[in-house]
């Protein structure tokens, strides 16, 4: 439920630390060790300066201190905040209007002159973690209203902070909510107790942090159950890797090898060329044969066409032969067969070549 939540400052120090953190102006340029202000949103605050401020709370306290106040405590709250949060149901547009309402209210009650501008703070909406129901909810818009707890003349914290006191005061914003919004300040929910906002956050953080210790207990727990099957794919995938890799060294020899093979028959070819470019090998002619190479031409250094044939006879006279068809048979038959001695592998087969490696 909405309701006022009230805290108590016993020195001026931390009193005016509270004004520090309200204040528009200072909140900005600060360093706060609240995770969920927004800066970007802190100037939809509303709120006086941190000087205005402490110049109303210190020439109050003067006042009330030379005059009828008899608290001279070391110890005396000189100051208290009403924490107020906007109703859950009211529209978003009326929110500063029934924050100003809530601020006449207060007045009202503990007197105009004990009243400091009231500070609001768009810049805190946030998820959190309701701790009673573990559901995530967005925080509302909230007022501090800082009140000087003055009675009868003297610093009296005591009567300002009474049940009666709150308990009042709760009853007259919930009134005024009902009757001009038509929304309920008090809606009947589940009420938070007395705790303070840092009590309220750390049991949200709380909640919050059992929820993630369930999630990765569960989590932890079905790893457990899944390690065997865990380590046996892993196993699997170990020796598979280990097949995979043999096979892949295996192939990577046949390959080095086929290349040194495929290396060294281009050694021998390049030979084979170099060993035949000299030789002049003529086959024996049937004279059937004499026409078809008298008919045909070839160029010579020159240009000028001479037929085969009588390339052929100028060859055999340069190499002074006489030769008969049987001996030129003979010498043909003999360089080919050194030619099949030195070069005859590189006629073998594919399958000869891969049963070769």
């Amino acid at each position: 439920m909405s309701s006022a939540n009230y805290a108590k400052y016993k020195t001026v120090q931390k009193a005016k630390a509270m004004m520090y953190h309200n204040s528009k102006d200072t909140r900005l340029d600060a360093e706060h060790q609240n995770p969920d202000i927004n800066k970007e949103l802190t100037q939809f605050n509303i709120s006086e300066t941190y000087a205005d401020m402490c110049a109303l709370y210190d020439a109050r306290i003067n006042e009330l201190d030379s005059t009828t106040n008899e608290n001279k405590r070391k110890d005396r709250i000189t100051l208290m905040s009403l924490v107020i949060p906007v109703p859950k149901n009211l529209p978003r547009e009326k929110y500063a209007e029934w924050f100003a309402d809530v601020n006449e209210t207060i007045i009202a009650h503990y007197g105009k002159e004990n009243v400091l501008p009231m500070a609001v703070h768009y810049d805190e909406e946030h998820e959190y973690m309701d701790p009673d129901t573990s559901e995530m909810v967005m925080s509302r818009v909230h007022g501090h209203f800082m009140v000087i707890p003055e009675h009868d003349g003297g610093l009296n914290a005591h009567w300002a902070n009474s049940r009666k006191n709150i308990c009042t005061m709760n009853e007259e914003i919930h009134d005024i909510t009902l009757k001009k919004y038509d929304v309920e300040f008090m809606d009947g929910t589940k009420r938070k107790g007395k705790n303070s906002v840092e009590e309220l956050k750390n049991a949200s953080k709380k909640a919050e942090q059992e929820i993630e210790i369930k999630l990765l207990t569960e989590k932890t727990n079905k790893l457990r159950g899944d390690l065997p099957v865990l380590h046996q794919m892993n196993d699997e995938g170990v020796s598979k890797l280990v097949e995979i890799s043999r096979d892949v060294e295996e192939r990577s020899v046949r390959l080095l090898t086929l290349d040194a093979r495929i290396k060294d028959k281009i050694t021998a070819l390049k030979e084979l060329d170099a060993f035949k470019a000299p030789l002049v090998v003529i086959e024996p002619v049937e004279p059937r044969q004499v026409d078809w190479l008298k008919k045909h031409n070839l160029n010579d250094p020159n240009g000028n066409p001479v037929s085969i044939y009588d390339v052929m006879m100028r060859q055999l006279q340069k190499q002074g032969s006489d030769m008969s068809q049987e001996q030129l048979a003979e010498r043909t038959r003999k360089r080919n067969a050194d030619i099949d001695a030195k070069f005859g592998h590189l006629t073998n087969s594919p399958e000869e070549t891969e049963r070769e490696l």
